[in-house]
């Protein structure tokens, strides 16, 4: 993503079941919660990321 990192703050409601799960994976990897989201939202938009410039390239005009 051009190596340039933003940082954005945001709240999210996710399931209770994902929450404790991911809970745990942190503390058995001993990292935090946050860690955990961020490493599954970055696979995520590695993954996705021309899907991603599609659409965001359709909403803005």
């Amino acid at each position: 993503m051009g190596g340039v990192k933003k940082y954005v703050k945001t709240t999210l409601k996710i399931r209770e079941d994902i929450f404790l799960k991911g809970k745990l994976l942190a503390s058995t990897q001993g990292k935090t919660f946050s860690d955990i989201l961020n490493d599954a939202l970055e696979a995520y938009i590695k993954n996705h990321e021309e899907e991603i410039k599609q659409k965001l390239a359709e909403v803005m005009g």
